[in-house]
This record gives structure tokens, C-alpha cells and sequence, in this order.
């Protein structure tokens, strides 16, 4: 639990410090709350979270040191997350009708945002690559939705969509002010909460690997 509260705290500097950026080692700075939760995952033995918050870690770092300039490796890095996460959820799915049809209303719009609204703004490597992230990213929520996980998880799999829909509308659409705090105060909050639900933390039930 101390761990995670420490992570708490250095995502809330670090988003304290967004608008002083480029600060001294700032990407460490924003990579060091995943690289906190994959230690618990490890300590827990949950690999494949392991590897989720660690390649997170990586896209953050990446994002960081050059936000326009990396973002395919780092859409590389999150995608690792995202099949991760795909991979844990659908090990303890317990779909009913209403998280099924959750599910599907998640994906259907995440069908309507790329296709309809970002997809025409891309070109070069990222035509291929958001929509296929795009795709994975709904997956791996509709797969929350499904599982049996405590509700954070779900909650945290839903914010998770939402700051990368903000990326997509920030960098392809229309920029928007304060930008990089909403995204990443929201990122953050997504993690977390996936992470508090998933991690045996002190009072958690445990989810098997």
C-alpha cells in the first residue's frame, strides 16, 4: 500500500510540474509511478501486469521526452499495455447481458470516433498504427467491462479510453488549452484505479494471474 501511495503522490507532482515542462529529468519523474506498480505487481507475481506497467512506463517516458516526435514508439509501448491488460481481463471475463451490452456500445463508438473523426486526419505510419492501438484500446475496455474485477477497474479501463480520445482530438483534431494536464491528470486517475482494483493491495481481493 505504501508503494501505491507513493505513486499517488509523484503523479500528482508530476502533474504539478506539466506546466513548468521541460523540467530537470521530468520524464523520469512521470514514468516512476508504472515503474511503482509493476514492483507491486511483481511482489504479487502478476506478470503480465508487470509487463502492463512497465511498457506504460516506457510510453510515458517516451511521450515526455519528445510528445510529437515519439509518438509511434510510444503508441508501440501502450499497445504492449493494452494487449496485456486484454489478455488479464479476458482470463476472469463473467459477461452478463448488461456488461456485454456495455461492451458493445464501448466499441461501437470507439468505431465512430476512428473512423469517422480521426482516421481522415491521418497520414504516413500513424494511418496504420492509431486505428490499430484505437481498436486494441476498446478491446481491452470492453474486456473490463466483462470481467470479474472490482468496479475501479472498469472506471479506471473507461478513463483510459477518454485520455487517449483526448490525445487523439489534441494532436490530430483541434487542440484544445491545458491539454497535457487534463490528459495526464486523467491517464493517471485511469491507471490508478485499474491498478487498485487488480493489485493485492492492503483490504483488495486479489485477482489471480
Amino acid at each position: 500500500m505504501i508503494r501505491f501511495m507513493v505513486a499517488v503522490v509523484i503523479g500528482a507532482i508530476y502533474v504539478a510540474l506539466v506546466p513548468h515542462e521541460p523540467c530537470p529529468l521530468h520524464y523520469f519523474v512521470k514514468a516512476a509511478p508504472m515503474v511503482l506498480l509493476a514492483s507491486i505487481a511483481a511482489s504479487a507475481r502478476l506478470p503480465l501486469l508487470v509487463v502492463a506497467f512497465l511498457a506504460s512506463a516506457a510510453g510515458d517516458a517516451l511521450l515526455a521526452i519528445d510528445r510529437a516526435g515519439l509518438l509511434l514508439p510510444a503508441l508501440g509501448a501502450f499497445l504492449i499495455t493494452q494487449l496485456c491488460y486484454v489478455r488479464h481481463f479476458w482470463q476472469h471475463r463473467a459477461p452478463t447481458r448488461t456488461r456485454v451490452v456495455a461492451a458493445v456500445a464501448v466499441g461501437a463508438v470507439a468505431v465512430f470516433y476512428l473512423a469517422g473523426i480521426v482516421a481522415p486526419r491521418l497520414d504516413g505510419g500513424l494511418l496504420v498504427a492509431v486505428p490499430i492501438y484505437g481498436v486494441v484500446l476498446a478491446t481491452m475496455a470492453g474486456c473490463a467491462i466483462v470481467a470479474d474485477c472490482p468496479r475501479q477497474v472498469a472506471v479506471g479501463a473507461a478513463l483510459f479510453v477518454l485520455a487517449d480520445s483526448l490525445i487523439a482530438w489534441n494532436q490530430f483534431v483541434a487542440a484544445f488549452g491545458h491539454s497535457t494536464m487534463i490528459i495526464v491528470s486523467i491517464y493517471l486517475s485511469a491507471q490508478l484505479l485499474i491498478a487498485h482494483g487488480l493489485l493485492p493491495l492492503r483490504g483488495n481481493r486479489e485477482v489471480p494471474a
